[in-house]
């Protein structure tokens, strides 16, 4: 299956404790491989999320696109993912399925409700996959019972398909087999893995080229960057506003990071390059500068490198991912803002978070929302990705007919409400947001956009401080929360009345 299609954001599936690193804290390890503990109670916090869980969601997102496109049934997002000891302890679960071993999906759209949306995927998964109702059968992929498979005591899943694989055998349950990133889901590319192994022509398409033509020289050719290695000539052209003692010193870095974060493509690196170059003003700054008040609050776990990695469960994360010592005291975390852990830094932000996906996709609008939040220095943004283009992408040998001129509407940013009211705030004329163009057009169409998204009973507030703006102080309320009384203001409300008002 083509790994750029089809993409799941496996940040949706992390634990919402908080408490954790998302995936655990690697808790009860004497539990591992102990056979007498039934799977269902096993506290043991494996490390990521089974493979077979993102590969059987990537699987029904295919069908749904393609077997099933004219009921435009999708996978909406993954209600409950991971659940460490503390959330299962919050919570008073007391089956622990969902470390890592299980998932709940919400299927949008199509003529029926929910449930029957529902009960099409497992229809699919008991037809295609062999999976079983309940939890009676090894190593199989096991479906919590609906309405029409289980009695009214026992049916679970109603308007959602939870499916996992408790019952697989240890053997099937060991560490390698769990992904924190969509990358280690994903492994190799298929082309790559027969050239390493020395089978030149295989997943050649035309037979009659791959008789003379070797994969090798098809993959790679001199001036395409997709495996070779940059020079600092090519890194200076990229990145032209950074010094040349910068670009020495974090050269090498770069290349490295590639290969450990797979960033594989012109493409990524273009996209890569497109955001580290504005988030480190052209590899100028890697450590997070404030009042000593701000710093405080971080408590030594501020930001450092070239994304700026901040709070402690991730400086942890990134230590279990490159396997070197970054938490153990400021020294320590001060290694994040050196080279090559500065980059290092940077490529695991770019990987943990989906962004090659993106960048395979060319999503430059959800790339720039999912790094900055918001879309803060966005022109400056697109500068270095066309400046990438222009010095990458011309020689490429693997994607072509890219363009720049991007669309909210081609983004994935497009289905996210956050993403459109920011798309909106930005451009906005009235507002002050930096680096953005203004543009009356563009608001309209992520307020719009924010609407359209919503109900006239959508509750969520305070998106971007806009309950301190003096232009929705008409729409503000004053709500107590313990002692104080607190600024609300429904973001629907004010992105109705910038709708009216530009209209």
């Amino acid at each position: 299956m083509n790994t750029s299609k089809h993409v799941i954001d496996i940040n949706q599936a992390k634990c919402p404790c908080k408490k954790c690193t998302g995936f655990g804290n690697g808790k009860y390890p004497e539990e591992k491989n102990n056979a007498k503990i039934l799977e269902m109670r096993r506290k043991y916090e494996y490390p990521g999320m089974h493979r077979t869980i993102l590969w059987v969601q990537r699987a029904i997102q295919f069908y749904l696109a393609t077997l099933e496109k004219d009921r435009k049934l999708t996978v909406g997002l993954i209600f409950s993912g991971y659940r460490c000891n503390i959330n299962n302890q919050q919570k008073g679960r007391s089956s622990t399925n969902h470390m890592g071993k299980a998932s709940d999906l919400h299927i949008y759209g199509g003529a029926g409700d929910r449930e029957k949306n529902a009960n099409a995927v497992r229809d699919v998964l008991v037809k295609y996959t062999g999976a079983k109702y309940r939890w009676n059968d090894q190593n199989v992929i096991a479906l919590e019972a609906d309405n029409r498979n289980g009695t009214a005591s026992d049916f679970k899943a109603s308007t959602w398909v939870h499916y996992d694989v408790r019952t697989f055998e240890l053997k099937y349950l060991e560490d390698k087999y769990f992904a924190k990133t969509m990358a280690d889901c994903n492994g190799k590319n298929i082309v790559v893995l027969a050239n390493e192994l020395g089978f030149q022509k295989t997943c050649m398409c035309n037979p009659a080229k791959a008789a003379v033509v070797p994969l090798e020289k098809s993959d790679i050719k001199a001036g395409c960057y997709c495996k070779n290695e940059l020079t600092d000539e090519v890194l200076q052209k990229i990145a032209p506003n950074a010094s040349n003692a910068n670009v020495k010193k974090y050269l090498d870095g770069f290349n490295e990071t590639f290969k450990k974060f797979n960033i594989d493509s012109c493409l990524k690196k273009i996209h890569f390059f497109g955001q580290v170059i504005v988030e480190s003003g052209s590899f100028k700054y890697n450590i997070e500068e404030g009042s000593a008040a701000y710093l405080a609050k971080y408590d030594g776990w501020h930001g450092r490198g070239l994304i700026q990695l901040t709070t402690k469960p991730n400086y942890e994360a990134f230590e279990k991912a490159v396997g070197e010592d970054f938490t153990s005291s400021d020294k320590n975390r001060d290694k994040v803002a050196e080279s090559p852990y500065a980059v290092y830094s940077a490529g695991w932000f770019w990987d943990n978070r989906s962004l090659n996906e993106l960048a395979a996709k060319n999503d430059f609008i959800y790339i720039c929302y999912k790094v900055n939040g918001g879309f803060n220095h966005i022109d400056d943004r697109l500068k270095a990705v066309k400046k990438g283009f222009e010095i990458l992408y011309k020689d490429c040998v693997n994607d072509k007919d890219k363009k720049t001129d991007y669309k909210f509407s081609d983004s994935k940013a497009n289905d996210s409400k956050k993403a459109a009211f920011a798309w909106a705030l930005w451009h906005d004329p009235v507002f002050t947001k930096t680096g953005c163009e203004k543009s009356k057009e563009k608001a309209i169409e992520g307020y719009q956009r924010y609407i359209n998204l919503t109900d006239e009973n959508d509750s969520t507030t305070n998106y971007y401080g806009i309950q301190n703006l003096s232009h929705f102080e008409d729409l503000v309320t004053l709500v107590k929360k313990g002692k104080k009384m607190v600024k609300e203001l429904k973001v629907r409300e004010a992105a109705a009345k910038r709708l009216k008002e530009l209209k």
